[in-house]
């Protein structure tokens, strides 16, 4: 996939309304979680990631160390140990105080 590539992306509300993760964590989770659809995983590349948001890839691998953080993602190597896999984890179900509520409007 390309730098230039567009794909819908969907944020869960417990990863965007978390205070914990930086906005652009969160936007990386989306991007992660649409690439894991096919697989299990998604090959990571904090390159590509770099490249993709302009940004050096020490900035990608502190977003990643966000997201492992927060338990959202876990990085994992392949059998052979040079490539990184990047595998999503199960949501926490956690209260969340901020929870939009949409009125119902007959």
């Amino acid at each position: 996939m390309s730098a230039t590539s567009t794909y819908p992306i969907e944020i869960p509300a417990n990863v965007w309304q978390s205070p914990h993760l930086s906005p652009s964590a969160k936007l990386l989770y989306g991007e992660i979680a649409y690439l894991c659809r096919e697989e299990s995983y998604c090959p990571l590349s904090y390159a590509y990631f770099a490249e993709r948001y302009a940004v050096t890839r020490k900035t990608v691998k502190a977003w990643i160390a966000q997201l492992e953080g927060a338990q959202l993602v876990r990085v994992r190597y392949d059998p052979s140990g040079h490539q990184r896999l990047l595998y999503l984890e199960q949501p926490r179900e956690e209260p969340n105080k901020n929870q939009l509520t949409v009125p119902f409007i007959s």
